[in-house]
Parts: C-alpha cells; structure tokens; sequence
C-alpha cells in the first residue's frame, strides 16, 4: 500500500492546529523573546501572503533562506511552506563563493535572508542568479521588497544541499 504525504501541509497543519487549541502556549523561545502559537501563525501567514505575492502563483518552487541561529528561523521556513513553496535552508557560515553557488544551483527565485545576516551578505545577493531578495525583519508585514523556476514535486518541504566535502553540494529533496 502506498500512501502521500505531504510533508509541507502536514507541517503547517499541524501549527493551526496547535493555534487553535492552545493559541497561547510557547512555540518559541530565544533571549530576544517569546512568540505563543497565535502570535507565531499570524507572523507565518503574514509571511506567507508576502512570498505568494512576491513569487505569484506558481507553487513548489525553492526559496532560499540564509540564516544563522536565529529565532526568525522557525517563522521563516513555515512562512515559505504555508505560501506552498520549497524551503532550501542555507547557513550563514558558508563562504560567499560557496553561497552564491548553491542558491544558484537550488534553483531558487526568491531568498529569504535572516535579520542578523542580511547586511553581511549583500555581495551574495548581488552575484547568485536568484532574482530577488528580501530581509526579513522583526515585523513580517514590513519585508522590504526584493530588489529560473522550478517546478518541484508535491509535497516537498526543503531542499537539503549537501556539505560538498566531495565535490560540488548537491541539492536533497525532502
């Protein structure tokens, strides 16, 4: 018997279901703060309507999001599943070169960078063939707008690039 999961809806279903049922308990924790269930969904969905408007229509397509340890992180990767598109997670510590290379390689037409790494990786969004990018800020309603598609396989919830210790990193569909 097989049987389709849907990796990206099961994630985001799981979030308003957890909103609905018990809106004020912790979702995350950081020393900048806390956000509750409610606070955190609305902050997903905010997000959300920012990237179906950024990106139209099309769905399963890959964004790349640049992050350090962040507490934006978790908002960031569900913001990019609720909108029905693919997260690529990318780390910060990658060197620029490096960086370029694998949003180029994901495909993705739109990146995401964290608060804490945006001004240090302006030179990568300058140089990586993805179109636009976007800073994501404390208030996700205030995303400042973005200075080669892919169509992805339903259900997929990122794009895990390998380390590269081999050779080039290679993109993981999961």
């Amino acid at each position: 018997m097989s049987m389709q999961v849907d990796s990206a809806a099961d994630v985001i279903a799981f979030l308003r279901r957890a909103s609905r049922i018990a809106p004020g308990a912790l979702a995350v924790a950081s020393p900048d703060g806390t956000l509750n269930y409610a606070q955190l969904s609305a902050r997903v969905d905010a997000l959300a309507g920012f990237l179906r408007n950024a990106l139209g229509t099309a769905r399963r397509e890959p964004v790349a999001v640049v992050a350090e340890h962040d507490p934006t992180v978790p908002e960031l990767y569900l913001g990019v599943m609720a909108a029905g598109h693919a997260v690529v997670p990318l780390s910060a510590r990658l060197p620029d070169e490096a960086l370029a290379r694998v949003v180029s390689n994901s495909g993705s037409r739109m990146g995401i960078l964290s608060p804490s790494v945006a001004a240090r990786l302006k030179s990568v969004a300058a140089t990586a063939d993805t179109a636009r990018w976007i800073a994501y800020g404390k208030d996700p309603g205030r995303c400042v707008p973005p200075d080669r598609a892919m169509n992805l396989p339903a259900g997929t919830a990122m794009i895990c690039f390998t380390s590269g210790t081999t050779g080039e990193p290679k993109g993981v569909i999961l």
